[in-house]
C-alpha cells in the first residue's frame, strides 16, 4: 500500500505526468492567478488532466486539477486504474492557504477511510515539496515527502 499511499500528490515513484488534452473534462484555460496568490505555484497543474504510467506499466493514475470556491482552494481528484480499466484505488486532496502559520496546505482523502494532511513549499528551483502525516491505520506510511517539477508540458515526481 505504500505506492498508493504515496499518491496525495498525484505520481507514482518516479512517475511523469504528461497532458492528455482529449480526456479533458473541464476548460483547458485557466484563470489566470494573481502574483500575490498562495497558491500559484499550484496553477500549472490545472492546465490539463494528466495521466502517468506506473513504472510496472500495469497501472495508470489520472488526475485533474480545478479551482473551487473563487480559486480560494484547489481541488484534486485521482483516480488509479488497472490495465482494463478498472478503477483499484481512488483519492481526492484540496489544497488551501493557512493564513494563521502562512502556509499552503493540503489534505488528502483516499478509498481505504485514510486521510493525510502536510504542506507545499517551493524549493529555488521551482520544485514544490510536499510533506505530510498520515492519519490512517498503522499498516500505511506514518509520514509521506514527494518533490514536483514541471520541466515544459510534463511534470515529475518523486516519492
Amino acid at each position: 500500500m505504500r505506492t498508493f499511499t504515496a499518491l496525495f500528490i498525484g505520481a507514482a515513484i518516479g512517475a511523469s505526468f504528461a497532458p492528455q488534452p482529449a480526456a479533458r473534462l473541464g476548460s483547458l484555460v485557466a484563470d489566470t492567478v494573481a502574483v500575490d496568490d498562495p497558491l500559484a505555484p499550484l496553477e500549472p497543474f490545472t492546465a490539463h488532466d494528466w495521466v502517468a504510467t506506473f513504472p510496472n506499466g500495469k497501472l495508470t493514475d489520472t488526475q485533474r486539477y480545478e479551482w473551487m470556491l473563487g480559486k480560494k482552494f484547489l481541488r484534486n481528484p485521482h483516480q488509479v486504474r488497472d490495465a482494463d480499466g478498472k478503477v483499484v484505488y481512488e483519492g481526492e486532496t484540496i489544497y488551501g492557504f493557512d493564513a494563521a502559520t502562512k502556509a499552503l496546505r493540503w489534505w488528502y482523502f483516499n478509498a481505504t477511510g485514510g486521510w493525510i494532511d502536510g504542506t507545499v513549499a517551493e524549493e529555488p528551483d521551482g520544485t514544490l515539496l510536499f510533506e505530510g502525516v498520515n492519519h490512517a491505520g498503522s499498516n500505511q506510511t506514518a509520514k509521506v515527502r514527494s518533490t514536483s517539477l514541471f520541466e515544459g508540458e510534463q511534470w515529475t515526481s518523486t516519492t
